[in-house]
Order: structure tokens, then sequence, then C-alpha cells
């Protein structure tokens, strides 16, 4: 896929700001979602970049967008996409940035999301396993998309999905992290790595899903000296893409007894019972002791949210649950 095939379809409704022809020609090799001011060591060559502009304000200087958009040029990034929702327009600043580093630039109206974007491209280049004509050209054998679709559909583990993912190469050692360098998932053959040292290989390894924020991103990493065709791997990085997708409506769902918790927490005066039942909804034990914790989201709420649930699964041995009070802050048990 390429930038200019992105500005072909209606249903994103992108507008070229600035590219000339031989930028629009580029190839896509994937998206990165980033509204880090400085976002180089993050991107891969190749990959549109989507902003929503978050880093930007009007009172910022030119060197503020320049920076930013060196960084994408450094990286060899496609193109950036930029999101008119923060400031209602993309600034002229940036506009004058791009054409001074060579970088095509796309507006992205309120209406469309970066998931649009995301999917758009994904599916069109690696194409969703389960929905994709059986005349397409695949990397990953017909059996295996086959087999990988029905584990999904069935709710299968990701040991379970990433062992069988990469069985037809021999199972070799492969790992799903975390962007702290939890293991998520890991084949047989892969030895366990420390947070520390599996953290040290993220900058080789596949995103899983370039939407998710910066602590809820996944990653795909294949040591060794097996030789794994890119496509194959970002076809398995599609499969991670919809189990963790899942997982996030799941989480969503389980929110529920969560603030039903807090709600009789919060009474002034809660019968036993009902609290007692409450704990068991949500999967924790009716008798403490307890840790309580409450934190005060900003501007970056959900990364903030992410990132304090990220620390909480590092405690394997321990249950946790998350809501938000009431009055805004997020409260976790």
């Amino acid at each position: 896929m390429h930038v200019e095939d992105l500005l072909r379809l209606e249903s994103l409704d992108l507008t070229l700001l600035w590219g000339e022809p031989p930028l629009l020609a580029r190839e896509i090799s994937g998206v990165t979602a980033t509204d880090l001011e400085e976002p180089g060591r993050f991107l891969q060559r190749g990959e549109i970049v989507l902003s929503g502009l978050v880093w930007w304000s009007a009172a910022d200087e030119e060197a503020t967008a320049d920076r930013f958009v060196a960084a994408l040029r450094s990286a060899g990034a496609a193109a950036l996409l930029a999101g008119e929702e923060t400031h209602g327009r993309v600034p002229e600043v940036l506009v004058d940035a791009c054409r001074r580093h060579g970088i095509a630039l796309l507006s992205v109206p309120v209406h469309t999301s970066f998931r649009a974007i995301t999917d758009t491209v994904y599916l069109r280049q690696w194409g969703d396993l389960s929905r994709r004509p059986a005349a397409s050209s695949y990397a990953l054998p017909e059996n295996v998309r086959g087999e990988l679709s029905r584990l999904l559909a069935d709710g299968a583990d990701p040991t379970t999905l990433l062992t069988r993912a990469v069985a037809h190469l021999g199972t070799p050692p492969c790992y799903v992290l975390s962007a702290t360098g939890r293991t998520i998932a890991r084949t047989p053959t892969a030895r366990a790595l420390s947070a520390a040292e599996a953290s040290r290989q993220l900058a080789s390894a596949l995103r899983v899903d370039p939407e998710a924020s910066p602590y809820g991103q996944w990653f795909l990493h294949l040591p060794g000296a097996v030789e794994v065709p890119p496509r194959m791997l970002h076809e398995i990085a599609e499969v991670f893409a919809q189990y963790r997708q899942g997982a996030l409506r799941r989480e969503a769902v389980a929110q529920a007894p969560a603030r039903e918790l807090l709600a009789l927490i919060e009474a002034e005066r809660s019968a036993a019972a009902p609290l007692a039942a409450a704990l068991r909804a949500c999967g924790l034990p009716e008798r403490g002791p307890y840790t309580v914790m409450v934190m005060a989201t900003g501007a970056e709420e959900s990364t903030e949210a992410d990132a304090l649930r990220e620390v909480l699964r590092h405690l394997a041995d321990h249950r946790f649950v998350t809501a938000r009070l009431a009055g805004g802050a997020g409260r976790r048990r």
C-alpha cells in the first residue's frame, strides 16, 4: 500500500496538505500513532505516523514543529497524518516544516478515527485472517491461518496462539512482550526473560497494535537466526492485534462490577452481604488484607490508566480490579 492510496479512500476523507508525487508513491510498511514531541526512537522506516498534535500549541515556536518533522525524516517515515480535532486545523508551521524536510502531510478530519486508518492499512496489506478471499497472497500457510482463526474464535490464550503461529517454522523461540518487558506469551523453546532483559529487546521487536498507548502496546519478538519473511511476522502480529482488542472489550465489561464495588465502599454504611457479593463478582477474596491505590489522572487519562494497569500486571500473584470514582479519579484495588 502507498501513501496516495489513502487519499483515494472516500471512507477516510483525508486531505493532502503537502506532498510531491514521489513522496505520495512511498510504500507504507506500518503505522505508528504518537503524540511525543520527539518520537524518532519509536519509529520504523516506511511507517506512516498518526499524531493528534497534542504536543503542539499556538504558543510554540516554529522550532517545535521542525524538531518533530525532522525526527520523522531521520526515521524514514513515509508520511505524517495529522489530526484536526485538537486545534481545529493543522497548523501552518507544521505544513512548512513538512515542506522543508520532504515529508508528505495529510490532514485527518474529526470524524475519521486513527483506528480506522490503522485498520485500513493493515487489512489492505496483510489482511484479516478470516476475511481474505482464497486467491489472495499470504505468507502464512493456509492451514495455519485457518487454525489461528479458529483459536481466536474459541478464546485461546496468547501462549497457545503464539506456539501454533510458529509451529510450521519448527517452533523457534518467540515472545509477545508488553511495553514494560512483561512476558505475555512465549513458545516452549523460549527461555524466560526478566522484565529488564525483555525491555532491551523491544527496539528490534514488531509492534502488535500501533494504535495502543505507549504503556498498552504489545510487541512480537523473534530472536535468533531464524529467517522469517517480514510479511509473515506482520500476519502473526495481526492475530495478536485481534486478540488484544478482544481482551480490551472483556476488560470494559469487567468495569461494571468494579464500579458497583466502589459505590458500596464509598457509601457511609454498607451491608456485609452486598459487599461480599460485590467482591466475589470482581474475583477478589471476601476478606483482606487489601491494598488501595488512588490515582489522579490528567489530560492523558487513558495513557496514565494503562501505565498503572501495566505496573499491576507485573504482580502475577496478586488479583486486582480497576474502576473510576464518580468524581473522576481512577482507583485501583
